[in-house]
């Protein structure tokens, strides 16, 4: 049996929660306001990095990862309109962050609340304007 890891097929699964949201629990799309929250983007130069296979590996998993994020942001536009939806996922030089190490966490915590206060105006005219519904899990 072959596995995948589900960051690898969503890694953005902003456009299968619509989905999910349109269709498993039936949220009319006049309801629905999206919030995706990134954890940071590289900007990235696919025609630089060298020529050998294990370079061209990475650029074309970055490719793949990048393409799905582009991809999932699109599905939930084609459902609800770019309006609907909020993504905060801040640009970073390539190798400034890595997935598996606290170097820089500082540096990232500072991002994050810098992230955070630059776009209070809009999440709290969008989000935190008035209180959600309790949630009531479907059967």
């Amino acid at each position: 049996m072959l596995l995948i890891d589900g960051g690898i097929w969503a890694n953005n699964p902003t456009g299968l929660a619509v989905v999910e949201a349109l269709t498993l629990l039936n949220i009319p799309r006049t309801e629905i306001e999206v919030l995706s929250l990134g954890c940071t983007h590289e900007i990235s130069d696919f025609t630089h990095g060298g020529s050998g296979e294990l370079q061209w590996a990475r650029r074309a998993l970055d490719c793949a990862l990048l393409g799905q994020s582009f991809g999932s942001m699109g599905t939930a536009a084609m459902f609800l309109g770019h309006e609907k939806i909020l993504r905060i996922s801040p640009p970073v030089s390539k190798g400034r962050f890595a997935l598996d190490s606290a170097k820089g966490i500082d540096q990232l915590e500072a991002l994050g609340r810098f992230e955070a206060r630059k776009g209070l105006p809009e999440l709290t005219k969008r989000f935190f304007g008035t209180p959600a519904p309790a949630f009531v899990p479907s059967n």
